[in-house]
């Protein structure tokens, strides 16, 4: 849907552009007088023949044209096609911007939820969202981005002894998901669901299972 709207943006100012230089070239020539525009004509015709401007100028002005006006035909006889090469050039990169801002704000919002809800839902989508939770007393924050879990435990209860609190407190581990495939138990739980999980909180949380 994105790419067929700035297909479609880019085609719509390349023709406004197009026929507004068209449009532009009608209206200075319908204000000119008959003598200029036969001299118009006679400058396009010299310039299609390989004259060179400054020999044409002369020309003009040894017919009494003033320099002034001199230098005026020969600004519109010049070809404007490389006026319309550079409107076009830089219609492209503006829609290249557009397309490139529209395509990467969803990937640099990040949603800051409330409940578990909101997390599970966008962390199932994909999306990047961040989530804190307490869960037996110790406070867990989450991270998604990418289909990538990150979960962290911040604060643990603190009726846990020392020992378990340098294993785990501060510690984080990810969990890579497919999308639409996300297990909400890695955020109701603690341990549950951490199987295909990496790092330190899993290696501590699996330590003290089998302890």
């Amino acid at each position: 849907m994105l790419n067929l709207f700035c297909h479609s943006l880019v085609d719509t100012l390349i023709y406004k552009s197009f026929h507004f230089q068209l449009y532009r070239k009608d209206l200075s020539e319908f204000r000119m007088n008959s003598t200029e525009k036969r001299a118009l004509e006679y400058i396009r015709a010299r310039l299609k023949r390989g004259a060179s401007e400054s020999d044409i100028r002369r020309e003009l002005l040894a017919k009494n044209y003033s320099s002034e006006l001199a230098d005026k035909l020969l600004g519109k006889a010049k070809p404007k096609g490389k006026i319309f090469i550079f409107i076009i050039v830089g219609i492209l990169i503006l829609a290249a911007i557009a397309a490139a801002y529209f395509w990467l704000l969803p990937m640099l919002t990040v949603q800051s939820c409330a409940d578990e809800a909101c997390f599970i839902t966008a962390a199932d989508d994909c999306k990047t969202a961040t989530f804190s939770n307490a869960l037996a007393g110790s406070v867990f924050e989450y991270k998604t981005k990418n289909c990538i879990l990150t979960k962290t435990l911040i604060q643990i209860n603190e009726t846990e002894p020392a020992e378990i609190r340098d294993l785990l407190e501060g510690k984080s581990m990810t969990c890579n998901y497919a999308k639409g495939n996300f297990a909400p138990e890695l955020v109701l739980t603690i341990s549950i669901g951490i199987e295909a999980c990496q790092g330190e909180l899993k290696d501590g949380i699996e330590l003290l299972a089998v302890a």
